[in-house]
Formats: C-alpha cells, structure tokens, sequence
C-alpha cells in the first residue's frame, strides 16, 4: 500500500495496493493493462488477481468508508 501511495499519489484511493491499483485502471491505459498482466502472471495460481483484488478492495471500501 505504501508503495502504490508514493508512485501514484494524485490518483491512489485509501487502502489501495498496486495490485488493486492496475486492476482499476486496467482499461485505461496501455500501460497499467501491461502491468496488470505481468502481475496476474506473477500470481499464476490466482486467475484475474489485479481485477480481483480490484473488486475486494472496493468493497472492503464501501464498508468502511461509508
């Protein structure tokens, strides 16, 4: 979390991991889609990580941001 907060602090939502960050903006760009993909191939055992992680994070979010 602390690393996603320095690299991309103006668009970094609270809680957020670089993980849940690229799963986010995944369509948006070119290159957070590229880092996506080499992510979810890190985590080879787990399909669709960055977006899953994406979707965890929001909700955990939801509920404690109210």
């Amino acid at each position: 979390m602390t690393l996603c907060a320095l690299l991309f602090f103006p668009w970094v939502e609270p809680r957020e991991t670089l993980s849940g960050f690229m799963g986010r903006y995944r369509q948006a760009s070119l290159t957070c889609r590229c880092f996506a993909a080499l992510i979810d191939i890190l985590h080879w055992w787990e399909p669709n990580h960055c977006y899953v992680t994406w979707r965890l994070e929001d909700a955990m979010r939801k509920s404690l941001y109210p």
